[in-house]
Formats: structure tokens, C-alpha cells, sequence
């Protein structure tokens, strides 16, 4: 079950706690999203150079593992953010080189709190374009970075870029995660149940991968109905 930063950071340590453990008992795991609130702009940003914005965004996402800790949450979604508009040449670096800084101090953080951290291949409008030509691209250059980190894994978000076999070859053995939901029209996410498409494709995912049911669900008929949809190794996914 995945939830929003916000949710934890908005609540106190002890009712994170309390909501964890209720939905542990269930047998769900929770892994905490952060990629809406990296967003460089009002939350989170990872450019150093914005001095203010990013000693608040160490203390945000700091206190979040912490709270994790205290839940026993070990896991987070994370992608990157675009490129400012406005960069000043006394920087002394690209918004890229900065970018890449500020995510790697977030997962040697996360790693210390002992949070696995999952890169995600599309995070809506967050990734910096110029970069790179695709997030997949962009993904596997923040990638090779820190493979050497054990608590570092790829998540393939197979509702978003390429088809879901490319992305999952693609990741290949760093593939840690795998992310359903349908993209819908109105910014919600639908269940991967209500993809209508024609054409789907069958594809296979190992048995120790994560699966990671990204929707806002409005009833459990549907949440179960996800829930076996993904349940086998072949999975028919729009």
C-alpha cells in the first residue's frame, strides 16, 4: 500500500505509528511516495545553491524517516524534479550536476535510517527534460551512480513511457519494483482492472519483485479486484 510523504509528515510520530501497525496487521506492506512533494517548488527541492528551500527540504523528508523508523516502514518512491527557471552562473555547476547532489545526500540519508529507496521511471512533470531525451535514460544515469548502494532499487511505473516489456528488460536486473495504475484523464490514477483497452500485452515479472498498486481506489471491490489482477507471474496490463 502506497502512501503520500504529506500523510506522514502532516501527523504525529505515535498516530504513525498506531495507522502503521493496523494496516501491517493486514499482511500490506507500506512504502512512502515522495515524488509529489519533490517538486523543487513549494516542497521539496534537491538544488543546494537554494540555500532556505533546501535546509527545509533536509528537515522535511528527515522528519518523515523518522517517522518511518518509528513505524517500521523501510521503503520510498522517489523521482526527480524539473530544472529551475531561473540559474545563476556564480553557481559554479549545472542544475543537473546539482540535482544529482541533492538526490544522492536523500538516498545516503534513507539508507541510514535503513529505508530502501526505489527510483521510479516517470513522475509526471518532474523530470528535467533537458537532461536527457526519456526518463528511462534519465533514470539509468542517476542509477549507475549509486548502484553500489544495496538499498537502492529500480521501479519499472508501468502506466506511464514505454510498454511495460521494454520497461521491464530495460531495468533488467535492477529492477527492484513494479508500479500499476492506469493514468486517467483527470489526473486520477485508475485501478489497473479499469484499463479498457483492446489491445493488451502479457508480460512476466519475477516472483520476488514488488508489486506496487498506485491508484486511488474508491471501494475494496476494487483494491481486490487489483489485487488479483496482479496476483500471478503473467500479468495482462494495458
Amino acid at each position: 500500500m502506497k502512501i503520500d510523504a504529506t500523510y506522514l509528515s502532516s501527523r504525529d510520530i505515535e498516530l504513525c505509528k498506531a495507522e502503521a501497525e493496523s494496516i501491517q496487521a493486514t499482511g500490506m506492506e507500506l512504502i512512502v511516495d515522495f515524488t509529489r512533494e519533490i517538486n523543487n517548488y513549494p516542497d521539496i527541492t534537491f538544488l543546494e545553491e537554494l540555500t532556505h528551500s533546501y535546509t527545509r527540504s533536509v528537515y522535511i523528508y528527515r522528519r518523515v524517516f523518522e517517522k518511518m523508523k518509528a513505524a517500521g516502514i523501510q521503503q520510498v518512491i522517489i523521482g526527480s524534479h524539473m530544472r529551475p527557471e531561473m540559474w545563476q552562473k556564480e553557481f559554479g555547476r549545472t542544475p543537473e550536476e546539482s540535482i544529482l547532489n541533492g538526490m544522492s545526500a536523500f538516498i545516503y540519508l534513507a539508507n541510514e535510517y535503513g529505508i530502501t529507496v526505489f527510483l521510479q521511471n516517470s513522475t509526471y512533470r518532474f523530470y528535467p527534460s533537458k537532461l536527457v531525451a526519456k526518463p528511462t535514460e534519465t533514470l539509468e544515469a542517476y542509477y549507475s551512480l549509486y548502484s553500489s548502494s544495496s538499498r537502492l532499487k529500480l521501479a519499472a511505473n508501468l502506466g506511464f513511457g514505454d510498454a511495460p516489456n521494454q520497461l521491464i528488460n530495460l531495468f533488467s536486473n535492477n529492477l527492484g519494483a513494479c508500479i500499476f495504475a492506469s493514468p486517467g484523464a483527470d489526473d486520477r490514477d485508475y485501478p489497473v482492472a479499469f484499463a479498457h483497452s483492446k489491445n493488451k500485452e502479457t508480460f512476466t515479472i519475477h516472483q520476488n519483485i514488488l508489486k506496487i498498486l498506485d491508484a486511488d481506489y474508491r471501494s475494496l471491490n476494487e483494491l481486490i479486484s487489483d489485487k488479483q489482477l496482479i496476483a500471478t507471474k503473467h500479468v495482462n496490463y494495458l
